[in-house]
């Protein structure tokens, strides 16, 4: 490994974890995610509706009423909450809680340490495929479902402008500006 210069610590934490699904599905394709919860929405609506007009208005269906009501509000609170409740499953399932992972950055690629691991895992630049940067943060799109999130606030080796440049000529992608 060639020397060191950039080093991030990203803590995978719950709001670490929202804003990766968050700025991942708006990256993927903003609109079909909108217009899936939009539409988990109005289904929610529907069986909510539909719920209560079985349960107040036609004899012999409260059954029907009250499942009619839990679909809908699960619907509702899948739609309203995608993204926390995707964020608590991979915490949960995948990460089994939370997860350090120090990022080092030399002229040829990076690696990843994570804590607690013996092993590293390498990358290439040339294998970032999208380079994005909010507010807070970059993210580095390597596959389709895979990305890193790199919090500027632990960032040292320079500014988080001299990174970006860093990035974008190693890269070779422009980084792309987004709203976290």
């Amino acid at each position: 490994m060639n020397a060191i210069k950039f080093r991030c610590v990203t803590t995978y934490d719950l709001p670490t974890l929202y804003t990766l699904s968050k700025i991942g599905a708006a990256v993927k394709s903003r609109w079909k995610s909108l217009a899936w919860r939009l539409v988990g929405l109005v289904i929610a609506a529907y069986m909510l509706f539909m719920g209560a007009l079985s349960l107040f208005s036609l004899s012999g269906m409260e059954i029907f009423g009250v499942i009619y009501l839990l679909c809908g509000a699960a619907a509702g609170i899948w739609s309203l909450f995608l993204y926390r409740i995707r964020a608590w499953y991979v915490r949960r399932f995948f990460m089994n809680g939370t997860q350090k992972q120090t990022f080092l950055f030399d002229e040829e690629g990076f690696e990843i340490a994570v804590e607690g691991a013996e092993k590293r895992i390498r990358d290439e630049y040339g294998e970032v495929l999208r380079l994005v940067e909010t507010g807070d943060y970059f993210l580095l799109f390597l596959e389709k479902n895979v990305a890193h999130i790199l919090p500027k606030g632990t960032l040292t080796g320079g500014t988080p402008e001299e990174f970006r440049k860093f990035l974008e000529e190693k890269s070779g992608r422009a980084a792309e500006e987004m709203r976290g």
